[in-house]
């Protein structure tokens, strides 16, 4: 319907509609009010009252009237309401839009550079470029990284933090040429800062490193690590796997699961909604597990049954005395080839007779397993390779008589009274027997043996034997000749291990030494040495590229290396390239002096051709010992009392050196072809 006329409501004059108009406002000509037309009401119905007829009379236009008051504030309501509501309307959709906006902004998303303080550390080193330079490129770049906190080795050291890392891995996730990194230590370290390294392959965490619940900016999640493989933690429950790792599916190696009536750190739910068998069951491609497993924990081993692919299998058991463990599932693991096994102490397994059903199995570690009497099932188990059997109350080695396969054989069993088997392993080509009570047999028709790992009194079973490549001689209570050593010409690796003032090799090792044809690597930990004798010998010119002189073990309590010879009888060395001495004591029996800082200087200068220096924790005050070193290319001063550096201009062909531990005054000095290093690969 086409509407050209229409009647002033406020006035009664008529409206003059413009033609084609169907929308929009017009306005009256007589008492100016405005008035929107509506399209969308095609029938329009006027209710027009009117007072007088004008009919067959000349026209005139009607009074004006003077419109009441509270007309007049309706009129302009219904004038400004409109705009009001539009503009109410745009107004909250803008602070909307901005709301909306502004909570983007800031949900959690994931860390692109980060902002812990020990990993920008790490970064700025490991890529030698302040953090503000780096790119994503760089942090992608990293496909292996290990952090671990560790105590210092010297008694002025403190924990630090150790970054392992490295560009590329190999097909288990090992690192290739792998790189290290020491920092001060810190409490903690925020575990989103690693959601930058979006290359990681293989990811390893130590104590200490954890999500911030006060970082609320990132996801406390690993998601973002698209290419991650291998996934190593100090301890995480079941429960958060599929929580923090991504792409389950695409997973290969886990180690530190904790499997127990706990099942997650993060999730809320009670543990009834926490499914552990549809959480492990995602993890289709794994192939290597390290898990921790309370005998409590009512799900037992039967999260193994999701995982038919697997390969290797490191499985802790915590002890508790209301429950018997069953090892029964374990027999779902038909590709499983290296299994190792740690018991609850004193505590019985049900279902150790799994091992006999498990004839793929090539590498078995066993310890602390108090319900395995015998080592029968070995007999079925053809292609086993390498046997670890530790703190098990077995009384003889039967089991293993004439094994064709085994190859490696580590043995720690009080307990045991009859190893006669050792003979008949043809195959043997490491054996490693700790201390013990029993009888060994004479070993000497293992042709295939290359290397050992023996006490002191079990020498004369090995002694002179050709095929030996590599022995480590322990002793703590005998004294014994070095004669035992010679016909042994393809040895190229030997260590001894002593402590204390018994125990300890004759002063012939220097003459036996010298008659080792291959011998390229000698280490002495701890005080094998009679510190009151002469090895002068022993100590210099025996043809070895490589000699090492350490602390028993890495605690600060261990003893050092005790060298103990004649300064003026040395001999002159052409062949050790690579010469360590750590927290080690020179006794020159020409004056009874002991100070290495005192006598380092008369015993470094014998060695003509070392490229490598290593002489950490020696309470070093200076560096006059390193005075006509030309030769050295890489140097370990650390954890000494150095403030002075001056000596190292002199020594043309220095490329590295690792001086942490010192309070150094004047590095300004050290010349810029010289690389500070924080541990040496």
């Amino acid at each position: 319907m086409k509407l050209t006329k229409i009647v002033c409501p406020n006035c009664n004059g008529t409206l003059d509609i413009p033609e084609g108009m169907k929308e929009g406002f017009v306005s009256c000509k007589f008492c100016n009010t405005k008035i929107y037309l509506e399209p969308h009401k095609p029938d329009i119905t006027q209710n027009i009252h009117i007072d007088k007829v004008n009919y067959n009379t000349p026209y005139t236009a009607p009074p004006k009237k003077e419109s009441p008051k509270y007309l007049l504030g309706i009129l302009l309501a219904v004038l400004f309401l409109p705009s009001i509501i539009i503009f109410l309307s745009l107004s909250r959709l803008f602070y909307k839009s901005s709301d909306s906006s502004t909570s983007i902004v800031a949900s959690p998303s994931y860390c692109t550079t980060p902002e812990d303080s020990t990993v920008i550390s790490f970064v700025e080193q490991a890529f030698n470029k302040p953090v503000s330079e780096l790119t994503p490129e760089d942090y992608a770049s990293i496909q292996y990284l290990d952090i671990q906190k560790k105590s210092g080795k010297s008694d002025n050291t403190a924990e630090q933090w150790v970054f392992s890392y490295a560009d590329s891995v190999d097909e288990a996730g090992n690192a290739l040429e792998k790189k290290t990194i020491s920092l001060p230590s810190t409490d903690s370290i925020d575990e989103s800062s690693l959601q930058a390294f979006t290359g990681l392959v293989s990811l390893n965490l130590g104590e200490n490193i954890s999500f911030s619940y006060d970082n609320t900016n990132y996801k406390q999640d690993l998601k973002n690590l698209n290419n991650l493989k291998y996934y190593a933690e100090h301890a995480i429950y079941a429960g958060d796997l599929s929580r923090i790792l991504p792409h389950p599916e695409e997973i290969l190696g886990l180690s530190g699961v904790n499997f127990s009536n706990v099942l997650s750190l993060y999730f809320s739910q009670e543990n009834s909604e926490i499914n552990i068998e549809k959480i492990m069951s995602e993890f289709t491609s794994l192939e290597s597990l390290d898990v921790r497993v309370d005998e409590d924990y009512e799900g037992g081993l039967l999260f193994l049954r999701n995982l038919p692919g697997l390969k290797r299998l490191t499985l802790d058991i915590i002890g508790n005395d209301a429950v018997v463990f069953d090892l029964s599932p374990l027999s779902s693991l038909s590709n499983c080839t290296d299994l190792s096994i740690t018991g609850p102490y004193q505590e019985p397994l049900d279902n150790v007779s799994v091992l006999s059903g498990m004839p793929q199995l090539e590498n078995l570690k066993l310890k602390n397993i108090t319900s395995l009497k015998d080592l029968n099932f070995v007999k079925n188990m053809p292609k086993l390779k390498s046997l670890s059997l530790d703190t098990l109350p077995i009384l003889s080695l039967d089991g293993l008589a004439n094994h064709l396969s085994l190859n490696s054989l580590y043995l720690d069993c009080h307990d045991v009274e009859n190893v006669n088997a050792l003979s008949t392993l043809s195959s043997l080509q490491k054996l490693y027997i700790d201390y013990h009570n029993y009888d060994i047999p004479d070993l000497h028709g293992l042709t295939a043996l290359e290397e050992a790992n023996l006490l002191v009194w079990d020498l004369d079973k090995i002694a002179h034997m050709p095929s030996l490549k590599k022995l480590t001689i322990r002793n703590y209570m005998s004294d014994y000749s070095a004669d035992i050593l010679r016909g042994m010409n393809s040895l190229t690796d030997l260590s001894f291990v002593g402590r204390g003032i018994t125990g300890l090799v004759d002063t012939d090792l220097g003459n036996a030494l010298r008659e080792l044809p291959a011998l390229e690597r000698l280490t002495m930990l701890g005080t094998p040495m009679d510190r009151y004798k002469d090895y002068t010998k022993a100590l210099s010119n025996i043809g070895v590229r490589e000699m090492y002189f350490y602390p028993e073990d890495d605690s600060n309590v261990a003893d050092g290396p005790v060298l103990s010879l004649s300064l003026s009888r040395m001999e002159d060395d052409n062949s050790t390239e690579i010469l360590a001495l750590e927290k080690a004591e020179i006794h020159n029996v020409d004056d009874d002096s002991k100070n290495f800082d005192q006598n380092a200087k008369a015993y470094l200068s014998h060695f003509k051709a070392v490229k490598k220096l290593i002489i950490p924790g020696n309470k070093l005050q200076s560096l006059d010992c390193l005075e006509g070193l030309n030769t050295i290319e890489e140097l370990d001063i650390s954890d000494n009392y150095i403030s002075d550096i001056s000596m190292l201009r002199t020594l043309p062909n220095l490329k590295k050196v690792k001086l942490s531990g010192n309070s150094i005054a004047n590095m300004e000095i050290l010349p810029d072809t010289v690389e500070v290093v924080n541990s040496f690969d």
